[in-house]
């Protein structure tokens, strides 16, 4: 294969002995370890674009701010604009953290796998509208709960979270041999709190950080250096936070698949010896 073969298909395997992550008898306490190892080799190879993520998502919040705060524009008085800018902001974060997610989690597979890391560019042209619409999927099962009793659309809410990583990595969705709904209700089924977990430190620590770190709103204007700073905590929170979530999937993913194979594409050969 020569280097000007971009073609990266992760159909196409070879066997591998991964990494040892998501292997841990205590998963809520082997993931924290687990993320922070597959933190360096991620943010080494994806910063700059897992970075422009987080520019998006606080430009989003950013303009919030200045139309409520600033300018008067959306605010409680004028409900019609406080929705719609709501749903906006909603949106975008949306389509945003899905962004994170796939090129996060391929970024670790990548690792664990030990391969070279693939282009993120193809990997969101391929696979980013799967992910938007299991999305889609995702928040539809929730919302038709809703009327009957809160409690399904809550439990729905958490054993169907893991779809995300399921379109990111298992190559079994790749080859439309499964659900990512149905893969998430199997493997959480009997590991609720394991997954409640998961689920509250992807989806609450980065927003209760940056909350801490930014009391008084997000004024880059007024407090360049500190909103900088918090913006690089929130970066690293965040990555932790899939990474986290990403540890403890595995580690539930093989307790129902005790065999997991992982997909490797084919390699750039160092020497002419051949696969």
């Amino acid at each position: 294969m020569n280097q000007g073969d971009a073609s990266i298909d992760i159909e196409e395997k070879h066997q591998v002995e991964p990494l040892a992550i998501g292997t841990g008898s205590w998963p809520l306490f082997s993931g924290i370890k687990d993320s922070f190892v597959m933190l360096a080799p991620v943010l080494e190879r994806r910063w700059s674009i897992l970075f422009l993520f987080l520019f998006i998502d606080y430009i989003t919040k950013y303009t919030f701010y200045l139309g409520s705060v600033r300018f008067d524009l959306i605010s409680y008085e004028n409900p019609a604009s406080l929705i719609f800018a709501s749903l906006c902001q909603a949106v975008i974060h949306i389509l945003v953290i899905n962004a994170w997610i796939l090129v996060t989690v391929s970024g670790a597979e990548d690792y664990i796998c030990k391969r070279r890391f693939r282009d993120w560019e193809k990997l969101l042209i391929k696979y980013y509208n799967q992910m938007i619409i299991e999305n889609i999927r995702y928040l539809a099962a929730i919302i038709w709960r809703v009327p009957f009793l809160l409690i399904p659309a809550f439990v729905a809410f958490i054993r169907l979270s893991f779809f995300n990583f399921v379109v990111a990595s298992d190559i079994n969705y790749t080859k439309d041999k499964l659900d990512a709904l149905e893969r998430s209700k199997k493997m959480t089924r009997g590991a609720f709190f394991i997954t409640l977990v998961a689920v509250s430190v992807f989806a609450l620590l980065p927003g209760l950080i940056e909350t801490l770190l930014q009391p008084m709103g997000p004024d880059i204007l007024e407090s360049p250096i500190w909103v900088l700073s918090s913006l690089l905590a929130s970066f690293i929170i965040q990555t932790l936070a899939i990474l986290y979530s990403y540890s403890i999937y595995l580690n539930l993913s093989r307790r129902v698949d005790k065999k997991r194979s992982f997909a490797i594409p084919p390699q750039e050969p160092e020497t002419n010896e051949s696969h």
